[in-house]
C-alpha cells in the first residue's frame, strides 16, 4: 500500500462535501482530470472505494463516510498550525461569510463584528441571516452559530454568548378565546 498524501485528502473532501468533482476543482483552481486522478489515487492507497461514482455526482460510500471525520481532523490541524503560525501577523484580510439565525446575528455577533472591523478594516465579513440552520459541509458558509443542545457537531465549537428566551401568555386579549405571545429577555 503507498501512503497517501495530504492533499488526496484535500481533494477527497472537497469532492464529499461539493459531490461534483468539477466543483472540487475549482477552489484550488485544477482541471476535474487532477481531482479525478487524486480520488483515484487516494481509493488505490488505501484499498477501498470511497465514492459511489454516478452519472448526476458522486455519493460517498460507507468507507467514505467513515473517512470524512480523520480527514476534516487532518484538515483542522493543518488549519491550526497555519493559524498559529500566522497568528504572530496582526493584518487580518479577505471575506468571511457566517452563516446564522436573524436575532442571534442582529444582537450579539453584529455589534462584535462593527469592532473587529475597527480593528481589522481589510477583513470583510458577510452575515447572513439564515431561516434554516446552514450547513458548513456544502460551504453555504465557512463559519456558523447554532443553538447548543440541538446535537450539532461542528469542527471548532466556542461558546459565543449566553441567551435566555422565554415565551408566555400576556394579559392582551384579541378575540374571545387567543392570547398574544411574546418573547421576554
Amino acid at each position: 500500500m503507498n501512503e497517501p498524501e495530504w492533499t488526496d485528502f484535500r481533494f477527497f473532501l472537497e469532492v464529499a462535501r461539493t459531490g461534483k468533482v468539477s466543483s472540487a476543482g475549482e477552489r484550488p483552481g485544477v482541471e476535474h482530470s487532477t481531482v479525478s486522478r487524486r480520488i483515484n489515487r487516494l481509493e488505490q492507497s488505501l484499498g477501498s472505494v470511497l465514492f459511489d461514482r454516478r452519472r448526476n455526482g458522486f455519493y460517498l460510500t460507507d468507507a467514505g463516510k467513515a473517512l470524512v471525520p480523520h480527514a476534516e481532523r487532518m484538515e483542522n490541524a493543518l488549519l491550526g498550525a497555519l493559524e498559529e503560525h500566522m497568528s504572530q501577523s496582526t493584518v487580518v484580510y479577505g471575506t468571511v461569510r457566517v452563516g446564522t439565525p436573524e436575532a442571534f446575528g442582529i444582537h450579539v455577533l453584529a455589534p462584535s463584528i462593527v469592532e473587529l472591523n475597527a480593528q481589522q478594516p481589510d477583513l470583510h465579513v458577510e452575515l447572513m441571516a439564515q431561516p434554516q440552520f446552514p450547513s458548513l459541509v456544502t460551504r453555504e458558509v465557512q463559519n456558523a452559530t447554532y443553538p447548543s443542545g440541538l446535537g450539532f457537531h461542528p469542527r471548532r465549537c466556542h461558546k459565543v454568548s449566553p441567551i435566555t428566551a422565554r415565551i408566555g401568555p400576556t394579559t392582551t386579549v384579541y378575540g374571545t378565546n387567543s392570547t398574544k405571545q411574546h418573547a421576554k429577555r
